[in-house]
């Protein structure tokens, strides 16, 4: 049966109750503004629902024991947008992120971070796919430069070690060259093509 409570700190619920516990669909608006729509069990926030908050920041999906968990969509207040997979409110598991200034991340995550295969384009149309970790590029990769391709491995974020490079504007335009990178610097360039 629905009905509304309010409580002394501000708070106000409007929805059905299971004895004194707050359980099946219901409205929960708190004193600082936030507001959530959806279902309930046991006084937690769980199962389908969407979440308002004072911020402007804005999550539909699901749910569990009060955290995002499972699939669902999250817009932020700066016009940031996620929608994928959650798990103890962070984001986990494969996922599509497009930021306000235009990048784009398509892939895994671990930990609310991009980790493990994923593809990155960046506003000014530089792409990157390949390993993540822990936010980091890591692993091996491919990225594309002002059209020019590299392919090889990353550490932390940077190129290390061999690359394949082709490419088709700058100073070694129309050639393809193997590369040596510690920490993102070149120690040694050959042309092999």
């Amino acid at each position: 049966m629905a009905e509304e409570r309010k409580y002394e700190n501000g708070d106000c619920y409007k929805g059905e109750f299971n004895g004194n516990y707050r359980e099946g669909y219901g409205e929960y608006t708190w004193s600082n503004g936030d507001c959530y729509k959806g279902e309930f069990k046991k006084n937690k926030i769980d199962g389908y629902g969407e979440f308002i908050y004072a911020s402007g920041d804005y999550y539909r999906g699901e749910f569990k024991n009060g955290k995002k968990e499972g699939y669902g969509e999250f817009t932020s207040s700066t016009g940031d947008h996620y929608i994928g997979e959650f798990k103890n409110g962070k984001k986990q598991g494969y996922g599509e992120y497009t930021l306000s200034t235009g990048d784009h991340y398509v892939g895994e995550y671990k930990n609310d971070k991009e980790d493990g295969y994923g593809e990155y384009t960046w506003a000014d149309g530089t792409s990157y796919k390949g390993k993540w970790k822990n936010g980091k590029m890591h692993g091996m990769g491919e990225d594309i430069v002002n059209g020019n391709v590299g392919k090889g491995k990353y550490k932390n974020g940077e190129r290390n070690g061999m690359f394949i490079a082709k490419f088709s504007q700058g100073a070694y335009k129309g050639g393809v060259y193997k590369i040596f990178y510690k920490n993102g610097k070149v120690i040694k360039s050959t042309k092999i093509k």
